[in-house]
C-alpha cells in the first residue's frame, strides 16, 4: 500500500532507511533515494497517508513489515498443506469439540515441524467456521463446525 502512495518498488520499499527522508525549508517531507533497478536519483514527496503507513509502523526494526515473497509463498505453502490434511481429519458441517480440533490440529502441526501451540480458533483463517455449544455425553461441550474452506485449490 506504501507503494501505491510513493511510486516507490518493492525492492525499494524493502531497501528504504530513515536516511532517505529529508525535511525541506517548508516543513514538507521528501524520500530521496536512489532506485535500485536503475540507480536513479528520486525525489518523492511524502504524501499524508504514506506518513500515516510509516508511522503505524515505527519504533520497529524496519521502517515497514515487508516480508520476501519467498517466505510469502512459503506460508501459503505451509498454510495449503494444514488445510490438506485437515480436510482429511475434520468433516464439514458437523459440530466438533473444540479440544478435539486442538489436539488434531497439534498433530498437524507437529507432522509439519511447526513450533507453534494449537488453537482451535488457528482454524479461522483457513476455515469459515461457527462456534456453539452441545449437549455430549450429557455434558455441555464447546463445539466448532467447519462451513467451508477459504482456499480455492486448483488442478493447474
Amino acid at each position: 500500500l506504501f507503494g501505491c502512495f510513493t511510486g516507490l518498488s518493492y525492492i525499494d520499499i524493502k531497501t528504504l532507511t530513515p536516511e532517505h527522508f529529508e525535511t525541506d525549508g517548508a516543513g514538507r517531507i521528501w524520500i530521496k533515494k536512489r532506485r535500485v533497478k536503475t540507480g536513479v536519483l528520486s525525489r518523492i514527496p511524502l504524501l499524508p497517508i504514506a506518513k500515516m503507513i510509516l508511522d503505524k509502523y515505527k519504533g520497529g526494526d524496519k521502517l515497514l513489515p515487508i516480508q520476501d515473497a519467498l517466505t510469502a509463498m512459503s506460508k501459503v505453502d505451509t498454510d495449503l498443506k494444514i488445510v490438506e490434511i485437515a480436510d482429511r481429519r475434520f468433516p464439514k458441517q458437523t459440530p466438533i469439540p473444540v479440544k478435539k480440533i486442538k489436539e488434531e490440529l497439534q498433530k498437524i502441526y507437529d507432522t509439519l515441524g511447526i513450533s507453534k501451540r494449537a488453537k482451535a480458533t488457528d482454524m479461522e483463517q483457513w476455515y469459515d467456521t461457527n462456534t456453539m455449544s452441545r449437549k455430549i455425553e450429557g455434558k455441555t461441550v464447546s463445539c466448532m463446525t467447519i462451513i467451508r474452506s477459504r482456499f480455492i485449490r486448483s488442478n493447474f
